[in-house]
């Protein structure tokens, strides 16, 4: 048997012995997620799609969608890991997402740092434990704190969620993301959550909308100029903090690409002189 046939054969044999593993890891995926599935289904007295991973339905009249992630990697003993997480997206009120902006996540090591040098602000709310463990980037500061009471930040902290509103990419939802699947009773309580601050968000805008045109009206002033003005405001706040977050965000793209391109031209040297 000539070596190039010897080699066709030991490829195709990698190839099948590859595509037999991810067979097997498929099968296994979908005993363990379509279980998942029904029970979100079940919570949102709704329905389920099995290949999109999704289950929807609706809470306390919102629109609620759960999606399943997962992530599966293999290290250099060939011993495989899946990561899993759980992603809850709920309709917003209508206005909510343009007056609002929340991105509330575990506190990191690096925050402190950036916290100094002016590049997060975090904002400190009075929940105890909540602030030491949690960043809250948000304006408007009112709003924000209007909507994270120390209920909601219990169940937030109770649950390792982490909060986007309005979801990046999306005008008119909230997601909140849950790392691995949570246990029946910790669905339940995200997916009340989601509907929770949904409905909440809706609640905090309007009654600071109706204060500001009341308080117009008792100086004189004409009530919708008000409104629109302290918009104007909210909307100059929003972007401040997005244009804040979208600057670490490039940071960190431009760093990781400078590793890379010093280890590939670490690599390239050593090849050069070996």
């Amino acid at each position: 048997m000539s070596d190039a046939v010897l080699f066709s054969i030991i490829a195709a044999g990698g190839v099948a012995l590859v595509a037999a593993g991810y067979w097997l890891y498929g099968r296994r995926l979908r005993r363990t997620t379509r279980p998942r599935l029904e029970q979100a289904a079940s919570l949102l007295g709704g329905d389920f799609d099995l290949g999109r991973r999704t289950a929807s339905g609706q809470l306390e009249g919102y629109a609620v969608r759960v999606r399943l992630h997962s992530f599966h990697s293999v290290d250099a003993l060939g011993q495989g890991e899946t990561s899993e997480w759980a992603e809850i997206h709920c309709k917003l009120p209508k206005g909510v997402a343009q007056s609002m902006l929340l991105r509330l996540r575990s506190q990191r090591e690096a925050d402190t740092k950036l916290s100094r040098d002016g590049r997060l602000v975090d904002l400190i709310l009075g929940h105890g434990s909540f602030d030491g463990a949690h960043v809250v980037e948000g304006a408007p500061e009112d709003l924000v704190r209007g909507l994270l009471t120390a209920e909601v930040c219990g169940i937030i902290a109770a649950n390792g969620v982490r909060v986007d509103l309005p979801d990046h990419g999306s005008d008119d939802e909230l997601r909140l993301t849950i790392e691995n699947w949570p246990t029946p009773e910790a669905l339940s309580q995200c997916l009340a959550l989601a509907a929770r601050l949904s409905k909440r968000a809706g609640e905090v805008l309007t009654a600071a909308e109706q204060a500001i045109a009341e308080g117009a009206a008792a100086l004189g002033q004409v009530p919708a100029e008000a409104v629109l003005a302290v918009r104007a405001e909210r909307t100059r706040e929003i972007a401040e903090v997005a244009a804040m977050a979208a600057s670490r965000n490039r940071r960190s793209i431009m760093i990781g690409v400078a590793l890379t391109a010093a280890i590939v031209g670490l690599a390239l040297l050593f090849v050069k002189f070996s």
